[in-house]
């Protein structure tokens, strides 16, 4: 979901607030070593934490199930600026190499891309929901980043809470790329996802940061639909117009 663009204004924090208070119930952690602290408060400190970033660079961990199959572990280089600039290279196999690029408003709203290898030379500019964009993907390379899957965790939640469709069942200190977590799980029912009747969520909130830094999400026979992670995440690092521009002598458009 891959693992973007927030939720605007009042409506964001209507939904936002809303799964607050609905979202984890009052509990003591079940270990001495766990911050003792409302639940509820991780996604709204993850919200006021990600409105005071402008940019970032992190290591993304992707794998999605796509027409049934589960396809393989991806290892990408991702760059975010806000108001939505991101720039992708995949830095292990499977598809080494590859560089995608988008800006909202920039190249008429396509994005720009090129394979690795032997196809490397070729660049495209494509609709990032066009068939070519959107192969073997899950979703368009517009939904990525963090803003967006707290978007995504407002939505979807705020309506399965609201419905009474929601239930709980985890919530620990855990550990996920060296970083110390708040882990939540929670089981979703009643078609929330669109995609699948019933679905198991595990989010992990850096402790520190406050941001979710990995997200799992399994149909109601337990298989892995979606995993996102984004590590080494580095907040605020300074991203320029040279990040995004695919003239840079680092990239290979």
């Amino acid at each position: 979901m891959t693992p973007a663009r927030t939720i605007r204004g009042k409506s964001r924090w209507v939904a936002v607030v809303l799964l607050a208070g609905l979202l984890f119930p009052l509990q003591p952690w079940a270990a001495a070593t766990v911050e003792r602290k409302d639940p509820a408060d991780w996604l709204v400190d993850a919200q006021r934490a990600y409105d005071n970033v402008e940019d970032y660079v992190a290591i993304l961990h992707r794998q999605e199930r796509f027409d049934g199959h589960l396809l393989e572990k991806e290892t990408v280089l991702l760059k975010f600026k806000k108001p939505f600039k991101v720039y992708l290279r995949w830095v292990a196999q499977p598809h080494q190499g590859r560089e995608v690029m988008y800006a909202d408003g920039w190249n008429a709203n396509r994005l720009m891309a090129h394979e690795g290898g032997i196809l490397g030379f070729i660049t495209m500019n494509l609709d990032p929901q066009g068939f070519l964009a959107m192969r073997q993907s899950r979703y368009p390379v517009t939904d990525t980043g963090i803003g967006r899957l707290l978007e995504v965790l407002a939505e979807k939640l705020a309506r399965a809470t609201a419905t009474d469709e929601l239930e709980i069942i985890g919530s620990d200190v855990s550990a996920v790329y060296g970083r110390k977590t708040q882990r939540i799980e929670a089981v979703l029912s009643g078609g929330q996802l669109e995609r699948d009747a019933s679905c198991r969520v595990i989010v992990h909130f850096d402790s520190e940061k406050k941001l979710p830094i990995n997200i799992e999400t399994y149909d109601g026979s337990g298989r892995l639909l979606e995993a996102y992670g984004y590590e080494d995440l580095k907040l605020n690092p300074g991203l320029t117009d040279v990040d995004f521009d695919p003239g840079n002598p680092a990239y290979n458009f």
